[in-house]
């Protein structure tokens, strides 16, 4: 079950989906028609972001890259 959070904080980041079951992360740019999984997600970096008062969307999409999660695109 994907959460997808409908205020997101960024100019970059057009929508994302969090799957906090699987740790998976999809996300989709603006003027990009890629989607870009993100897989094995630490559930820390899920958790904090969720739980955040600030949504910082681009924060936590850099934190999921940093990481060196597993990425696909489709």
């Amino acid at each position: 079950m994907f959460v997808q959070p409908t205020a997101l904080k960024s100019s970059s980041i057009e929508t994302l989906r969090i799957d906090p079951a699987t740790n998976n992360v999809v996300v989709k740019f603006f003027n990009n028609v890629k989607h870009y999984i993100y897989t094995n997600v630490d559930i820390d970096i899920v958790t904090d972001y969720l739980f955040d008062n600030t949504g910082n969307a681009g924060k936590f999409v850099n934190e999921i890259k940093q990481s060196g999660a597993p990425v696909a695109t489709f």
